[in-house]
């Protein structure tokens, strides 16, 4: 047990001594080899350590707010995805994860305001006419998820998940 603790440690140690020496796009990187192995922690950590770099680079939050919602942390995801939409820069990868998390939680009319103020920055897109028709059905409103799936299709046809 206390050779566990104490490699456990140690991994810590040497992740830390790493991801110092490392560039924001490196660690957002490697971040994302360990979300692809399963290793949420490991990965919420050094994006976390990206941050502290990098505190409103928009892409780097939406990763961090991906892989709390992976990690099952929706409260931290929806903390960090707000953060992320606020941004002048944001996309609708933002505006996605941070709705997949208000999801997880039925949390649907705050992710119906939310996919409100994103189709007013993206008024041709898919992705959230998609995922704003997805939340509908959720919540059972399927004459008008019909409406929002149409509507991205007619805006977007080239978004696969339409």
């Amino acid at each position: 047990m206390k050779k566990g603790l104490i490699g456990l440690l140690l991994c810590f140690f040497v992740l830390d001594i790493y991801a110092q020496t490392l560039t924001v796009k490196q660690l957002q990187e490697n971040a994302t080899q360990l979300l692809q192995q399963g290793d949420y922690s490991n990965a919420v950590t050094l994006l976390l350590k990206a941050r502290q770099q990098a505190p409103f680079n928009m892409e780097l939050l939406t990763n961090l707010s991906f892989a709390y919602f992976l990690q099952r942390d929706f409260s931290n995801a929806i903390e960090t995805g707000k953060i992320a939409i606020e941004l002048n820069d944001a996309d609708q990868k933002a505006f996605q994860v941070l709705g997949l998390s208000y999801k997880a939680i039925a949390s649907y009319k705050e992710a119906n305001k939310m996919y409100k103020a994103a189709l007013k920055k993206f008024p041709n897109g898919g992705v959230i006419y998609n995922e704003y028709g997805e939340n509908l059905a959720l919540e059972k409103n399927l004459k008008e998820a019909i409406v929002q799936w149409e509507k991205g299709i007619q805006l977007d046809p080239n978004y696969s998940g339409n």
